[in-house]
């Protein structure tokens, strides 16, 4: 018998497969009897989720999503699109999401979006613990949070990102980048590839002049002694 709906998990995330062609309704059903089943095995978990098989809007995948959170005790963290390298960036989405949660207070998450220059509601979906946004900012693009923000995608030339907690970039930041607003010194800005010329954290401004071009690599940018340097990721 065909399976309408199919569970395959990770060590950092799970994939739900959908049948095409079956009726949306059934699918839910579906979902809720598998959960049910599969209750034990998924018990206060952190994981990252993504659908495959058929195309979901916005309101399908939150009445999923209501539904993975009804019928069982996974702690979903963010909904993303199937990638190349699933695993891998599954982890990195949940790392960072943990990390979000031990070190920084509970906060109300709200957006503020340059409505004109957004392309879709759909790409946004926002975690219990962080922001998180799934795809890449264009040319004339404006994101600004009022908590943390992890980005699943690159930041181009003349895009900005702004938040009055950290930035966390799973991509190229080549636009401007802002951690901190309203004055938060100990904010940082992380990219798996840094090429921006355009820093700012709380109230220190990064100059062209300084920024370093032998790095490479996941880097990261914090305020050390009253400037903001930039640092191999890794040495954090």
């Amino acid at each position: 018998m065909k399976q309408l709906v199919m569970l395959k998990g990770n060590r950092y995330g799970i994939t739900v497969y959908l049948d095409p062609e079956a009726p949306f309704d059934v699918l839910k059903e579906v979902l809720k009897d598998k959960l049910g089943k599969s209750a034990d095995f998924f018990r206060n978990v952190r994981l990252a989720l993504t659908f495959e098989g058929r195309v979901l809007n916005t309101e399908q995948q939150r009445e999923l999503l209501d539904i993975i959170e009804s019928y069982s005790q996974l702690n979903i963290v963010c909904i993303m699109q199937n990638e190349k390298d699933t695993e891998d960036l599954f982890r990195r989405a949940v790392d960072w999401a943990g990390y979000q949660e031990e070190k920084e207070k509970k906060t109300t998450l709200s957006t503020h979006l340059s409505v004109n220059k957004w392309n879709s509601l759909d790409d946004c979906y926002l975690g219990n613990k962080g922001q998180f946004y799934k795809g890449t900012l264009h040319f004339g693009q404006i994101v600004e949070s009022e908590s943390s923000i992890v980005v699943l995608g690159s930041i181009q030339n003349g895009a900005k990102l702004i938040a009055r907690g950290n930035i966390v970039i799973l991509g190229s930041l080549k636009g401007a980048a802002y951690a901190g607003a309203g004055g938060k010194k100990e904010a940082f800005i992380a990219a798996l590839d840094m090429e921006t010329t355009h820093l700012k954290i709380g109230n220190v401004i990064l100059p062209a002049a300084r920024l370093p071009s032998n790095i490479g690599g996941p880097q990261i940018a914090r305020i050390e002694k009253g400037s903001i340097h930039i640092r191999p990721l890794v040495m954090y």
